[in-house]
């Protein structure tokens, strides 16, 4: 009877996905961590698992499998993909998919603790391999005996109560759980589903409309507030599937598995073991704290009444970016400029004599530039033709029939340099080396998530896997430039692309192309949330562009004197000021429009420039540690239930909160003050908050920051 007995629990066992007596032990000794085998002679249906925990902290689980269910699948897929100016529509269609896992065999090789099995509905073996990698984190790898199944998904337990932030930066949700979060670098799109301009792009190849996950970055880190982290190293499409709240699913179109674990009794922690995998980002350099840096153009005079006129009103400037450097071209788009990396001679006859007059009034000068180059021929003045120089040397991205991939860029077409040439790399980056000798000291480098997923490239690697490498081998090569030219600490340039690794390339970050609108789709009521969950992903050093840049002014969507005033008074908490006057320079409020814009103007850059020194200890804290300069009030208030909810105010570093209005025509704010003393800025009003909400006023001029009363900021700038 009991042979008998035991014959059915085994069959039972099989069934459920589990051999009934898999683990050679129990408990797995990982370093810092074990791994809990929980299988002999017990049914997952009856608690048997898989689990990780930190050794610290053994009750604080980090992955376990789903009580009674299998922790892998597999599958065989094909994939749509529909392209359009660096935006991209997925489908997928799957001919076959493994869901029944059965455990054979749990144990350790001295470095690893190794699970091994097979799937009973499909002829596949599998493996899942857990490796300690410092005393924070392990890393997890899963692999699948066949290469032709393409598809594989990584299931573990997840609490009903569980929120998940990060996945860079990502605008419409602080948390995501209950929502599939698709990782791949492309344009946030515009619009996003605000009305009607959604529904106008939405008839773009690749819908340039976008939706609520689209994000210029592909950060595949998911931070719990239930003390651990989940991330990915896969480049390839994924998705975190977090719909039921039971279970945290992640999705990858590959045919093996590289993810890690993050331990940490805080969220700090986790930030902290995370960024400590993926690189974290330098200090600033010292001259852009000093004030804020403004877009000009229209050529060498008007650049020169411009800072005049910033300068008599008393502005206390630190930079230009000229845009237009290399020239002016007009589109459907409004105006642009030429892809093609060479100074215009027309608009600014005496380029290097104005960047030198600018440096010696201590302003510095920045640029432009992208991994795009344009056939510039039609263009007057020309000294140099880029793009002919890069067709003729192969170093542009190709395709299956062409062996130049040109991309629609509305009115234009453009090639895009080939990263993985190495050749490339080198003709670029003394191009770049070029423009630095000319006395510029920085760029917006743009783009980097276009690259078309069926590409060819000069090396081999298959697009699917290189798209998200894209933005960080771009930035890498910024960096490489400012290195050999000898000017790496003082250079400053800002990317709106990168996955989870560029931080410790980009020198800084921008949100992107927000719309000039206050809605939570597209305008400003994103800001804060995409500052927030970037920074908890690693990109401690962020910014936005004041005032938004996408104007559509047919549809009357244009920039007001309100909507610009506002974005500046959430913009002097950021790490950077820096003012776009969008792509209708003519059609939108600007900081000079009016005398009282540029008093104003004034005024919060002298409120910038007044925290250069707190900026600078939270960028060494940055380096050191990842902690990013605007922070979740999680960050600083774990045990506080109510901060978790909060989308619009975030923290300055540990000593400033900032809640900015972000509705029109308001004039006061309702916001969150966690326990402790504050004392509103400007004043020497201190408040005594439990844990409470407020509201305050706040008209134009006078936003809704608090100091923590006693820290050495409240002192610094007591009235």
């Amino acid at each position: 009877m009991r042979m008998l007995l035991c014959v059915i629990l085994s069959s039972l066992a099989l069934l459920a996905g589990c051999s009934p007596s898999p683990c050679t032990e129990q408990v797995f000794d990982l370093g810092d961590f074990e791994v809990r085998c929980d299988l002999a002679d017990k049914l997952p249906s009856e608690g048997g698992g898989l689990e990780v925990v930190h050794s610290d902290t053994p009750d604080q689980v980090l992955w376990a499998s789903i009580e009674g269910r299998h922790f892998l699948e597999a599958g065989i897929g094909e994939e749509t993909v529909e392209y359009g100016r660096g935006s991209f529509l997925f489908s997928d269609t799957e001919s076959q998919r493994c869901t029944q896992q059965r455990i054979d065999r749990v144990e350790s090789d001295g470095t690893a603790v190794i699970a091994s099995g097979e799937f009973n509905d499909c002829e596949l073996a599998w493996e899942l391999h857990f490796a300690a990698e410092s005393s924070a984190r392990v890393g997890v790898h899963a692999t699948l005996s066949d290469p032709s199944y393409n598809r594989i998904s990584w299931l573990g337990a997840s609490q009903p109560d569980e929120g998940f932030y990060g996945f860079g930066a990502q605008f419409n949700y602080l948390d995501h759980k209950g929502l599939k979060l698709p990782i791949w670098a492309q344009e946030q799109g515009h619009g996003r589903g605000s009305e009607p301009l959604t529904s106008i792009l939405e008839l773009t190849e690749g819908n340039s409309a976008g939706d609520w996950f689209t994000s210029y970055t592909a950060v595949p880190f998911a931070l719990s507030d239930q003390g651990r982290a989940v991330y990915m190293d896969n480049q390839e499409y994924l998705e975190f599937d977090m719909v039921d709240p039971a279970k945290l699913q992640v999705d990858v179109w590959a045919n093996e598995l590289r993810a890690g674990l993050v331990q940490g009794p805080e969220p700090r922690d986790l930030v902290r073991g995370f960024t400590e995998y993926t690189g974290r980002m330098a200090p600033l350099p010292t001259w852009s704290q000093g004030g804020p840096i403004v877009r000009l153009h229209g050529g060498s005079t008007a650049v020169r009444e411009d800072v005049a006129e910033m300068r008599a009103a008393g502005v206390p400037l630190a930079g230009v970016w000229i845009e237009d450097w290399c020239g002016l071209r007009t589109t459907v788009f409004g105006t642009r400029i030429w892809w093609n990396w060479d100074v215009d001679r027309l608009l600014y006859p005496d380029w290097e004599e104005l960047v030198a007059e600018l440096a010696d009034d201590n302003v510095r000068v920045l640029a432009y530039m992208n991994p795009f180059l344009t056939d510039p021929a039609e263009k007057e003045y020309l000294d140099r033709n880029l793009y002919a120089e890069a067709v003729e040397a192969g170093y542009l991205v190709g395709s299956a029939d062409s062996e130049v991939f040109l991309v629609d860029q509305g009115g234009f077409d453009a090639g895009i340099v080939d990263l993985t040439n190495p050749e490339l790399r080198e003709w670029l980056k003394q191009v770049m080396i070029d423009l630095i000798g000319t006395g510029v000291r920085g760029w917006m480098a743009d783009f980097g998530e276009a690259l078309p997923y069926d590409a060819v490239l000069h090396s081999g690697v298959d697009a699917r896997s290189y798209h998200n490498q894209f933005p960080y081998e771009w930035a890498r090569l910024v960096r490489e430039a400012s290195r050999e030219a000898d000017v790496e600490e003082e250079f400053l340039f800002f990317s709106r692309s990168g996955n989870a690794w560029s931080p410790g390339e980009t020198r800084l970050f921008w949100l992107g192309d927000q719309t000039v609108t206050w809605d939570e789709y597209d305008g400003l009521r994103t800001v804060i949330p995409g500052l927030l969950n970037a920074g908890l992903s690693g990109y401690s050093l962020e910014h936005t562009d004041t005032g938004g840049w996408l104007s559509v002014s047919n549809l009357g969507i244009t920039r007001s004197k309100e909507l610009f005033q506002r974005w500046l008074e959430l913009s002097v908490f950021t790490s950077v000021i820096r003012l776009h006057t969008t792509n209708e320079t003519e059609e939108n409020h600007q900081y000079n429009t009016d005398a009282e814009t540029l008093e104003h103007f004034r005024e919060m850059s002298e409120l910038f420039a007044s925290l250069a020194s707190y900026r600078a200890g939270l960028m060494d804290e940055a380096y050191a540690e990842g902690i990013p300069l605007i922070r979740h009030l999680m960050l600083h208030y774990p045990d506080d239930p109510e901060v978790y909810t909060l989308m619009q105010q975030f923290m300055l570093g540990p000593d400033l909160l900032v809640a900015p209005v972000v509705h029109e025509e308001a004039v006061e704010v309702e916001l969150y003050l966690p326990a402790g003393d504050w004392v509103r800025l400007g004043t020497s009003t201190t408040t005594s908050s439990s844990g409470q909400w407020l509201t305050v006023a706040a008209p134009i001029g006078n936003p809704a920051a608090f100091i923590r009363g006693g820290s050495d900021l409240a002192a610094q700038l007591s009235p």
